[in-house]
């Protein structure tokens, strides 16, 4: 049994927790203040770890990370046997009462029990470990080609248009619309939306990597969204499965059973609560994110890219007097089996349902 606690400064700077001549754990911090042990030990009570926290494996240990905290805070456990004593449990036969309790107070001073947790009651935890978490990994030194090589070669060329609504009437147009028409979305309409919206206008070479010019912002240039497009009613285009290519501006067609198809739209339609007519065509949006992992916020800045995209198609839409719908409710796992893209290189990000707008009274 370790018995004795002690409190040492490391040669890194971080705060060792010893049990008698051996190394427990150790608290790094941005912070100097000197940390008292008889402080830690006679204010400790019993902690549950934070309902945000979790393990990550470590060389040395296992590290306890607390997205809103970890810019200032690292707990690392060097012994795993103290990691039972994050659950609320109050004796363990191996560790002596102060030694639990100096741990204890390491874990409180970093704000990673779960009394902390009130300020992040509104939030899950997926949403705090998107946003909170540190972004200290090096990411790849390059990221890969601008356009993803063909996925198929069966091809159907798209055409252009130019509406002429003005930018400002689209604007305030713009809207969510659930019901479609009686006729279908035609392939012409369908490739002026992309046209409008997503392709690529020109490449552009780099000193660092090769980019394109496209008619949405993206972080860096880097333009990592893919778009597939489920089409089940659509004049001109036959039903079934595809791969928006934007530089040539066409559509790859991808050899899926398109008996497939059915589970995905009603997955849509289940993301709106069942208010939306049969889906004509779903476009999904995904991550490439061998294109954009050179940075390393790159899941944030592909969700700040899709919000650029999906403006884009709401005003082409609403341009072309198209029947727009924003998904973001298409569950990952049903999009992977259907298209089979890896949610580890491309993860799904959103889908919009399209299709012909309703003619007006």
């Amino acid at each position: 049994m370790f018995t004795t606690p002690s409190l040492s400064l490391l040669p890194s700077g971080a705060w060792g927790l010893y049990g008698d001549d051996q190394l427990l754990a150790e608290l790094r911090s941005v912070f100097t203040d000197p940390i008292q042990l008889e402080h830690l030990v006679s204010t400790a009570e019993a902690v549950r770890l934070s309902r945000v926290a979790y393990l990550r494996a470590v060389e040395d240990g296992w590290a306890i990370v607390v997205p809103p905290v970890a810019r200032f805070f690292s707990l690392i456990v060097h012994d795993e046997r103290l990691l039972t004593l994050l659950n609320g449990s109050t004796v363990h036969p191996d560790f002596s009462r102060e030694i639990i309790q100096a741990f204890w107070g390491l874990v409180s001073y970093a704000r990673m029990s779960d009394k902390d947790d009130e300020d992040y009651a509104e939030w899950t935890f997926p949403d705090v470990i998107a946003h909170f978490s540190p972004r200290d990994e090096l990411p790849k030194p390059k990221p890969a080609p601008p356009i993803k090589p063909p996925m198929s070669d069966q091809i159907v060329p798209l055409t252009t248009a130019k509406p002429e609504m003005l930018l400002t009437a689209a604007l305030d147009l713009r809207h969510t619309e659930y019901r479609y028409g009686e006729t279908s979305i035609t392939c012409d309409q369908l490739g002026a939306l992309l046209d409008l919206s997503a392709r690529a206008r020109e490449f552009v070479p780099g000193a660092f990597y090769d980019t394109t010019r496209r008619p949405y912002p993206s972080a860096g240039a880097a333009y990592g969204l893919e778009i597939y497009a489920l089409v089940a009613r659509c004049d001109g285009l036959e039903r079934g499965f595809y791969h928006y290519q934007p530089f040539d501006h066409h559509l790859e067609r991808l050899t899926i059973d398109s008996n497939h198809a059915g589970r995905l739209i009603e997955a849509a339609v289940e993301s709106t609560g069942g208010h939306v007519d049969p889906p004509q065509v779903i476009l999904f949006v995904t991550a490439r994110m061998e294109r954009m992992n050179w940075k390393n916020c790159a899941y944030l800045l592909a969700h700040q890219d899709t919000g650029a995209l999906l403006q884009n198609l709401y005003l082409a839409a609403t341009a072309l007097g198209l029947a727009p719908c924003a998904l973001g409710g298409v569950p990952q796992w049903k999009f992977t089996t259907v298209f089979g893209v890896s949610p580890a290189h491309e993860p799904l990000i959103c889908a919009f349902l399209i299709g012909s707008a309703r003619l007006q009274n």
